[in-house]
Order: structure tokens, then sequence, then C-alpha cells
């Protein structure tokens, strides 16, 4: 299981911490920035498919030793110290990075789509 943060999330996180450490002096403090929720490969595969409506041919190999089985954070301090309890999920996260790049496309590849 992976723990994946959206850039935006990130971006706001890190703005929160910096205020949060500006507004106490003296203070030394570290924040996970991370919704602490575990999602599996087959469930990112499977948000994929579902943005750009094709069926993935996945090919599974074997586990090599250096593979990340589990890395999920811990965002328990993060929500209670600083309030940040909304994240942008998985789901959503793929479908608007999938619309801009397709937006992107469209606006660098004009000829293509007219």
């Amino acid at each position: 299981l992976i723990d994946f943060t959206h850039v935006n999330d990130s971006v706001h996180g890190v703005l929160m911490v910096i205020e949060y450490l500006n507004s106490h002096e003296n203070i030394q403090d570290y924040f996970h920035l991370c919704p602490g929720v575990g999602w599996s490969l087959q469930q990112l595969i499977y948000y994929i498919e579902m943005a750009v409506g094709i069926k993935a041919k996945v090919k599974k190999m074997p586990k090599r030793k250096y593979d990340v089985v589990k890395f999920v954070g811990d965002s328990t301090k993060i929500k209670n110290v600083l309030g940040l309890t909304q994240f942008i999920s998985l789901e959503k996260g793929i479908c608007q990075c999938i619309n801009e790049y397709c937006y992107d496309l469209k606006g660098l590849y004009k000829g293509l789509y007219n």
C-alpha cells in the first residue's frame, strides 16, 4: 500500500507548516504531509483506467528486494495540530491530472484535434 499525496495538498500543507512555525517562537517540529490512506497499485491502475476510458495491459513482474511493500504516513499530527483534514482523493487527483494533461495536449497540438 502506498500513501499518495496530491501536489496541491503538499503545497497547501507546507504553507500551513511555515505559518505555524513562524507563529510559534523557538519551536522545532515535524509534520507528515499525507492523507494517511494506503492505496494498492491495482487501485491506482483502476482509477487511471476509469479516467482515460482504456483498459490497461498490466504485466506483473516478480518482486524485487528493494520494492516498497507498504508506505503509509501517519497524518494524526497534521490533522490535530494544523487542522488539515481534507485531502484530494487519489481518484479525483488522477482525474484532474489527466484532464489537465489532455487540455495541455490540445493547446500544444491544435492541428491534431481540429
